[in-house]
């Protein structure tokens, strides 16, 4: 069984968009699907249901994914825990989703280089939910996640909160509004991303929602920016985003056809960075960099017996 099989087997599955998938693994999307239909003929079934912009995992692939991560994972530190073992030389092994605003990410991986000098620091990048597996199972020294987490193995602090607003097209009759609660949304269906980046804190997300008493939703099948615009455009609808001004995907409503109206809600997301405490009890040079981040960035810690910074953390807008 091949190994680029297996990466595009993932890359597909947590893409859902072979596109995408080919991109992150520097393909092109033919022989992405090529390599899929291999693997697929290899394991006797099917791993993905292809329809018109839209891919889903079979029950097959979940019962896969997780297990073909595994080996990936360990395959993929084999070289790096030999170099060790031959050179002496410690890598700290950090991670960060790709969601996280870049300026953080590279203020993140400065704080832990500094820290760890002169050890070197190998940077991941992943979806949350996985990295804080990886930081749990030890494999990662901390990460850069969304926020909240479900897990009593790890402490966070939170460097940064995002402040939403409501996206819609330019003539929608909430366009007008000044500024626009959630309870303002109501009457509407609101169209909402996938949970599959970080499934506990959009579940949460999603409570809130309803408990503000929206009772209707239109769940995309990934998150595919301008199939979410064209969805807008389309149907008249309205999503929640970060301000075009932000860049990345939200940048998208930047289009005149659109506008954004500022949520007065504060939504519990945010960004923040995890480690597990046991593995920092054991560890000086991990004591050293947990010490350094929380001395780098004041916010509110969360979760076990993590230290609570009193200053305030800066926003996302």
């Amino acid at each position: 069984m091949d190994l680029s099989h297996l990466r595009c087997f993932v890359a597909v599955a947590e893409e859902l968009h072979f596109g995408r998938a080919a991109a992150r693994m520097h393909l092109t999307a033919s022989p992405v699907s090529r390599m899929i239909k291999e693997l697929e003929r290899e394991l006797g079934g099917e791993l993905f249901v292809r329809r018109y912009h839209e891919v889903q995992v079979t029950p097959l692939g979940r019962a896969l994914l997780e297990r073909v991560r595994d080996v990936l994972r360990g395959i993929d530190q084999l070289d790096v825990v030999a170099a060790e073992f031959v050179n002496g030389n410690r890598v700290m092994r950090i991670g960060g989703t790709h969601r996280a605003p870049p300026a953080m990410t590279d203020s993140f991986i400065a704080v832990v280089e500094d820290a760890a000098a002169p050890c070197s620091v190998d940077f991941v990048v992943a979806q949350s939910a996985d990295l804080i597996a990886d930081v749990e199972k030890g494999h990662l020294a901390a990460a850069l996640v969304h926020l909240p987490i479900n897990t009593d193995l790890l402490d966070s602090v939170i460097i940064g909160s995002y402040s939403f607003v409501v996206a819609m097209l330019a003539d929608d009759p909430l366009a007008s509004s000044e500024v626009l609660a959630l309870e303002d949304l109501a009457h509407r269906t609101l169209t909402v991303p996938p949970a599959t980046p970080h499934p506990f804190a959009m579940r949460r997300v999603r409570q809130r929602f309803v408990e503000s008493g929206i009772k209707k939703f239109h769940r995309m099948p990934d998150y595919d920016t301008v199939l979410l615009a064209s969805h807008i455009r389309r149907n008249k609808g309205i999503t929640i985003s970060l301000h075009p001004s932000t860049g990345g995907a939200a940048g998208i409503f930047a289009d005149p056809g659109f506008a954004v109206v500022p949520l007065s809600d504060e939504l519990e997301l945010h960004v923040g960075i995890v480690w597990n405490r046991e593995l920092v009890d054991l560890d000086p040079l991990l004591q050293s960099v947990v010490a350094s981040i929380k001395a780098t960035w004041t916010a509110e810690s969360v979760g076990g017996d993590a230290e609570v910074l009193t200053t305030p953390s800066f926003t996302v807008r």
